[in-house]
């Protein structure tokens, strides 16, 4: 067995202690979060270029190791043990669990009750996915902190749709060319609406466990309603009429109580069914399947298989209540209400609780927030000291961490039902009630920026030379040609580029209604060329690249540039996007007042994108000191200039999938598939497409991406291997 090396601690004491202490609630819940899913999630071999990542994904390791006494464990990495995985980063660097229990430790020690419940959802909500933890977002939205956007909720989602539809459907065959799209998430919302649908109905994309079914469509209509999720009306409608399918042939009392409470929780249900059909709803879970006037009666399983006694099912007695409350019924005689609340104040255990049925002895954490809710709404005489009493029950029923939970069940839905019980009851907001409904707003993230002084800003473009190409054609031979549209992208690129071999300036040739700037672009010998916008037209990219291929016959062909983002919470101005492919959404089919996208989804030459994720090193600074990042996704294109946030939020609603988009991609990818050329698309954010469009961040737009497409063709054998 190889003896494991000593290792030297890296922690650096003082400064980690008042780094510790320096901490808010807030950001110890985020690290702790980190360091546990990095530590109990970690999977893979650590390596040196995995340590430079983490070094730069969490800057406080900066501020608390010495970084080089960690990078010498590299050089004796063989004497760690190694697991089927490699070398786990817990026995590597065994600090960052160290640091893990120390923020845990402190969390416990200052925390309690909602407080220590909100920070425990924190990172449940951080990290929603088309699953139950998107409860913790709605439990942030309606106390108005987004956590997340709403594009990456709808990309998330978007991802999971694309993922059934590439295992397949249960309900008809899927074409293989379909399900390669959805590996590529290239399906749009409608063309996925349609491929999944039968008679109307469509499958749930949302992950659940069986702990999870009674409520998890309830989810999914309340993060639609409070995150403002757009694009998903189709699963909307069918999650509706589901609930209303269910019932034709009858109904199992215990479980319909839950579905109509959960789903009476969604202000979107309530405002899409009629009122007719609400009523009818809660009319079938008043008749009773025993006692006609009594629906909560039942024949209740006996434990140790003792048979069956009568006993009162309690949710079912709070659910009429509550339902009856939230959709202001007023076509059924009221006197059930009167005594579901005898039942609930019979049935209330000494300690304050409710047990799920009447027979019961010990309390259920879900029967008492079923009970306070309905009670809280309905405000019988007494109801304030019963609830007071249910209210301190839960408050003793909080794990140690902060959540709430029963067995094997839902933890995030649990702590987010509980917080509602307790802020129902002392009059505060609530994630169902009509009167907490926030107008949201995402961070406008603007900056306003003085690039006056920066020396990419001031740098001159080189002299340039005219030439016949009848001189020039024979002696100069590109790898690489550069195409844009707009003046001042051609000038951040004519910027970078320099003289050719054997010349002293940029050469100029025009040839019909084209002109071409030859040199060197980084490593590579170089053809430029500025199209109009968009791709019609004589000199649209469509032709102009046609035209360029021709005379030149590069290897690659490259369009650099401006374009709009999608989101202004992840695109910061100048953050350079790199299609992954080309969403062409111009070609659609219109009917019936619905719009559906029946275009090819192109995909970027491979090998390209290969050299653009394994780019380290670009750093471009923005005057006020922030770094650019990159961001490689699908970009839309089209032949309209956007600046309408209505017509934006259409387009990635289809396609939540989208980072941005331009005018003049889909002809690139046009003239260069026709000829069998690689190509790739890197344009950056200048604009929002919001309605608010301005000038302002166009040369900084144009210069990054400019700057990320020279820094790859800087390394000489960018081009090994492509043709």
């Amino acid at each position: 067995m190889t003896k494991k090396p000593k290792l030297k601690n890296a922690l650096k004491k003082k400064e980690f202690q008042k780094w510790l202490e320096s901490l808010s609630h807030k950001e110890l819940t985020i690290i702790n979060a980190q360091l546990h899913n990095l530590i109990w999630s970690w999977l893979g071999n650590i390596t040196i270029d995995i340590f430079n990542e983490l070094w730069l994904d969490l800057p406080y390791l900066n501020i608390i190791f010495e970084k080089k006494y960690i990078e010498s464990r590299f050089d004796v990495i063989d004497k760690f043990d190694s697991g089927h995985f490699g070398v786990h980063i817990k026995d590597f660097w065994p600090e960052l669990d160290e640091i893990r229990i120390k923020t845990h430790e402190r969390l416990n020690k200052e925390t309690s009750g909602v407080t220590r419940a909100e920070l425990w959802l924190l990172p449940e909500a951080m990290n929603s996915r088309a699953d139950s933890s998107s409860e913790a977002l709605i439990y942030f939205a309606s106390r108005g902190e987004i956590l997340m956007t709403s594009h990456e909720i709808k990309r998330r989602w978007h991802n999971n749709i694309c993922f059934d539809i590439q295992r397949g459907s249960i309900f008809r065959i899927i074409p293989e060319k379909i399900k390669e799209r959805a590996k590529e998430n290239l399906i749009s919302l409608s063309e996925a609406s349609e491929i999944l649908n039968k008679n109307g109905n469509l499958p749930r994309f949302f992950d659940f466990r069986d702990e999870d079914e009674e409520f998890i469509d309830a989810s999914f209509l309340r993060t639609v309603e409070w995150l403002n999720v757009e694009g998903f009306n189709p699963w909307v409608d069918s999650t509706i009429n589901n609930l209303n399918a269910s019932t034709q042939y009858g109904i199992e009392h215990y479980k319909y109580s839950w579905d109509l409470f959960y789903y009476v929780r969604s202000n979107l249900f309530i405002e899409k069914s009629s009122k007719v059909a609400l009523e009818s709803l809660l009319w079938i879970l008043i008749n009773g399947p025993i006692e006609n006037d009594k629906p909560w009666v039942t024949n209740w399983h006996l434990p140790s298989g003792k048979g069956y006694e009568k006993a009162s099912y309690l949710p079912i007695a709070s659910s009429i209540i509550f339902v009856w409350q939230r959709i202001n019924s007023q076509g059924i005689d009221n006197a059930i209400l009167d005594n579901a609340t005898s039942v609930l104040y019979s049935t209330q255990l000494e300690d304050g609780s409710w047990p799920i049925t009447s027979i019961d002895e010990e309390g259920s954490i879900m029967s008492t927030c079923f009970a306070i809710h309905a009670l809280c709404l309905y405000k019988p005489l007494g109801w304030q000291n019963s609830c007071k009493k249910g209210v301190e029950w839960l408050k003793d029923q909080q794990s140690d961490s902060g959540f709430w939970y029963i067995q094997g069940g839902p933890a995030t839905m649990m702590t987010v039902f509980v917080l509602d019980s307790l802020s129902l009851f002392e009059g505060g907001k609530t994630t169902f009630d009509n009167n907490s409904l926030l107008s949201l707003k995402e961070s406008e993230n603007k900056h306003e920026l003085d690039m006056s002084n920066e020396d990419w800003f001031k740098k001159p473009i080189p002299k340039i030379q005219s030439k016949s190409k009848d001189d020039v054609i024979a002696k100069f031979h590109p790898k690489i040609a550069i195409v844009c549209a707009v003046e001042i992208e051609l000038q951040y690129i004519l910027k970078e580029l320099k003289p050719s071999d054997g010349n002293s300036k940029i050469i100029k040739v025009v040839d019909g209604t084209e002109t071409y700037y030859l040199g060197k672009f980084g490593f590579q010998n170089a053809v430029v060329t500025m199209s109009t916008m968009g791709t019609q037209g004589a000199s649209g990219s469509i032709l102009s690249i046609e035209s360029l291929i021709r005379m030149w016959d590069p290897i690659v062909i490259t369009m650099v540039g401006i374009a709009f983002g999608v989101d202004k919470t992840e695109h910061n101005p100048g953050d350079v996007l790199v299609a992954n492919s080309i969403i062409p959404y111009e070609n659609q089919k219109v009917s019936k007042g619905e719009i559906n996208y029946r275009n090819p989804i192109p995909v970027s030459s491979p090998a390209l994108l290969n050299r653009i994720r394994n780019v380290f090193g670009w750093e471009f600074k923005r005057p006020d000191g922030t770094i650019v990042s990159k961001h490689i996704g699908p970009l839309l294109s089209g032949e309209k200039l956007v600046n309408d946030i209505t017509f934006k939020d259409q387009l990635t609603s289809e396609y939540p999938n989208a980072i941005g988009g331009e005018m003049e991609s889909s002809g690139v990818w046009s003239s260069a598939s026709k000829h069998n050329k690689q190509w790739i698309v890197m344009k950056s954010v200048c604009d929002w497409a919001d309605g608010e469009k301005n000038d302002g961040y166009q040369a900084l737009a144009a210069a990054t991406s400019v700057s990320l497409c020279k820094f790859i063709f800087e390394d000489e054998f960018t081009l090994e291997g492509i043709r």
